[in-house]
């Protein structure tokens, strides 16, 4: 024989179910999200990680040309804003690279060129000749500059005027001057005193401005120096499969061909 519980016990036991069913439901859906999460969190470390290893890559693929002479891509990548893009494992990475010795070095160079080149780069004068105070300071102490960050503000180094004077200036040339055949207009235009006809000379370079250039080298002398096998390298991964990452490296080459591990010195391999 059978008995029903009183109608009052009976929504007691619904209600209980009910707030169970409800945990178990409320229980799923946190460990259905937390499930998502992690996946989405553990898809973008791997891709990252992709990323960094495809751009990493492509920078020793570069730094293997260019120390070869024989290989197909040195006379690429050497000449003046040399680029290419590799296709490594279905991945396009954009390769970049740039020569040193068309920069100007804060170690070295006359503290005129430093500051003309400044007041081109920065959207103010004072921001110019903070910058300027800040490495001749340095330099004042006998401190061996080795970083260009040296001579901006905390806040600076998060603005655009940081990539600037990264395309303009070095600290790992140890030359006075630049690399005529080398050097962007920029850091050129920058040479105390230059005329515009004799930067647009220097612009077009032996090859073109023949005879006419020999006495514009002669007159800027102090500010032009022979160039250095260093160089920076600057990878990006160009594949919309992956993150966005920028790795450089910034490479001296003792001789070419490369023979032996000390033919070569890594200044900086890092993440931009």
């Amino acid at each position: 024989m059978t008995t029903r519980a009183p109608k009052g016990e009976q929504g007691f036991v619904l209600l209980a179910v009910l707030g169970l069913t409800g945990v178990i439901g409320a229980i799923i859906l946190a460990l259905s999200l937390s499930t998502r999460d992690d996946y989405r969190e553990m898809k973008l470390h791997l891709d990252l990680v992709k990323a960094r290893l495809h751009a990493d890559n492509a920078l020793v693929r570069g730094i293997a040309a260019l120390g070869d002479p024989a290989d197909p891509l040195h006379g690429v990548l050497l000449q003046p804003g040399g680029a290419y893009v590799f296709r490594l494992n279905e991945v396009d990475v954009e390769l970049r690279v740039e020569h040193e010795s068309g920069k100007i070095d804060l170690n070295r160079a006359d503290p005129a060129f430093i500051l003309s080149a400044l007041r081109r780069l920065a959207p103010d004068a004072a921001m110019a000749e903070a910058m300027h105070a800040r490495v001749m300071t340095l330099r004042a102490q006998n401190l061996f500059i080795g970083d260009i960050g040296a001579m901006l503000s905390v806040a600076q180094t998060f603005e655009p005027i940081a990539g600037r004077i990264e395309r303009v200036f070095t600290v790992a040339t140890g030359a006075r001057g630049v690399a005529a055949h080398l050097a962007s207009r920029e850091a050129m235009a920058a040479i105390p005193g230059i005329l515009p006809e004799e930067l647009e000379l220097l612009v077009l370079g032996r090859a073109r401005a023949g005879a006419n250039l020999s006495p514009v080298l002669t007159k800027y002398q102090a500010h032009l120096s022979s160039a250095r096998p260093i160089y920076t390298l600057r990878a990006k991964v160009a594949d919309k499969s992956l993150p966005p990452q920028k790795r450089k490296a910034v490479i001296a080459l003792a001789q070419v061909p490369i023979r032996r591990h000390t033919d070569i010195a890594v200044l900086a391999w890092r993440g931009e």
